[in-house]
């Protein structure tokens, strides 16, 4: 996942934001170059066999699977 204004990737570690005590996500890399802690699966939410616009998703952190 990259930000578009930044450009930096969505990147994220095994700890805990202390104000809503769920997974910590941050702005991490440059130009989309960035380690294991940038990759994200896209988890459809629906029970579709595809992905339709309309659907909600969620992201899934690859390395913590939160």
């Amino acid at each position: 996942m990259f930000h578009v204004t930044t450009k930096r990737n969505l990147h994220s570690h095994n700890f805990d934001s202390p104000l809503s005590h769920n997974q910590e996500v941050s702005a991490y890399g440059d130009e989309g170059v960035g380690d294991e802690g940038d990759l994200w699966k896209v988890v459809c939410t629906s029970q579709n066999d595809y992905w339709l616009r309309k659907d909600s998703v969620r992201f899934q952190h690859v390395a913590t699977g939160k």
